[in-house]
């Protein structure tokens, strides 16, 4: 910035000063000129008084604007840059912009000749990065926010459209899992020759499976409990839950009651176990006989179960049968409720 120079006013007011004396002087002889002039000459002496009279003018008025002139140059320099000040950063500027480019032609360079030293792969991984953060600037502003539309008309929509852009498609929540499907404590084929690999296959992939989706698809939307408890009313909660949950329970009681034959004969009832037995049958053998008579065909109709139950009371053992995928669990299957230790599924499995 510049400041007012008050020098120059001065040399001004001064010139101004020596002009005026000049012109007094000026006009003094030319009234005594006048007056020593005789009458014939009188119009021609006012001509030259109006002339000079006309030239002061015209020097006062000239005057007047070189002042004027030189007062506004000095205001614009106070309150403006400098014109050399601001070329001075045109020039800057320039320099700055040329020295970016530069910078940036060398990134170039070298990013290139590291592009060349990599695989193919990595060199398509990396473009298909760089494309992806350019898309991502286009479409967000400096913080990752969408930018608005630039038009008025329609920017809800446009917002609309952007956030659905940056979300990903949520996901179907899906149902709870209330039952699995339980893993065998055997190979599949570990309880041959009594029930062969296909059979097991079947019965624990196919149908044990079945009943725990078909459960599960009935509970949605119902609180989770245990399966022992789903049994006490699976009756009056109708037959898909009934029919699947009973499935269920049967077949996990069932896998979990068998053991490979030679790992069986190295087994024995526990000391209150055989108690119990003595008590109810008299004998383990007594026991069986019993056990295999209410599961030979015949008696029960079609699919069921044979179950060895404690009462009650918990004092006595009983051997119950129950239809289809009943169990003694279930309140109104049989006039009480019992709680299964051993069962059978007598569908393909007439003897134990």
């Amino acid at each position: 910035m510049f400041s007012y120079n008050s020098n120059h006013d001065e040399k001004v007011e001064e010139y101004l000063r020596t002009t005026e004396e000049e012109d007094l002087n000026i006009l003094l002889q030319v009234r005594n000129n006048n007056n020593n002039t005789p009458r014939k000459t009188t119009r021609h002496g006012r001509k030259s008084t109006l002339s000079t009279i006309l030239t002061l003018l015209s020097l006062l008025a000239m005057m007047v604007v070189m002042l004027s002139t030189t007062t506004i140059m000095n205001l614009r320099k106070e309150i403006n840059p400098d014109e050399e000040e601001q070329n001075n950063l045109g020039v800057i500027r320039e320099d700055s912009a040329s020295l970016s480019s530069a910078v940036d032609h060398d990134m170039k360079e070298k990013e290139d000749e590291e592009t060349l030293s990599l695989s193919k792969e990595e060199q398509q991984r990396r473009r298909r990065q760089k494309n992806r953060k350019m898309m991502i600037r286009a479409a967000t502003g400096p913080r990752g926010v969408i930018l608005p539309s630039s038009s008025s008309k329609n920017n809800k929509e446009e917002e609309d459209r952007n956030l659905l852009s940056t979300r990903k498609p949520a996901r179907p929540t899906p149902a709870p899992i209330l039952y699995a499907l339980p893993k065998l404590p055997y190979a599949v084929d570990a309880l041959e020759p009594v029930i062969d690999k296909a059979t097991m296959e079947i019965h624990h992939l196919k149908h044990h499976a079945t009943y725990v989706s078909k459960v599960n698809l009935a509970l949605q939307g119902k609180p989770s409990v245990p399966i022992v408890d789903l049994m006490k009313d699976a009756v009056k909660a109708g037959p898909a839950i009934r029919n699947n949950g009973g499935g269920h329970y049967n077949h996990a009681l069932f896998w979990d009651h068998m053991a490979p034959p030679a790992a069986a004969n190295l087994t024995a009832p526990s000391a209150q176990l055989q108690a119990l037995i003595d008590s109810s049958f008299g004998s383990m053998a007594a026991m069986k006989t019993q056990f295999e008579a209410l599961a030979a065909p015949g008696t029960t109709f079609g699919s069921g179960w044979v179950w060895l139950v404690v009462t009650k009371s918990g004092d006595r053992l009983e051997i119950v049968n129950t239809p289809n995928q009943d169990n003694p669990l279930m309140r109104g299957v049989k006039d009480k409720i019992s709680f299964p230790i051993l069962g059978l599924d007598v569908w393909e499995h007439v003897s134990i």
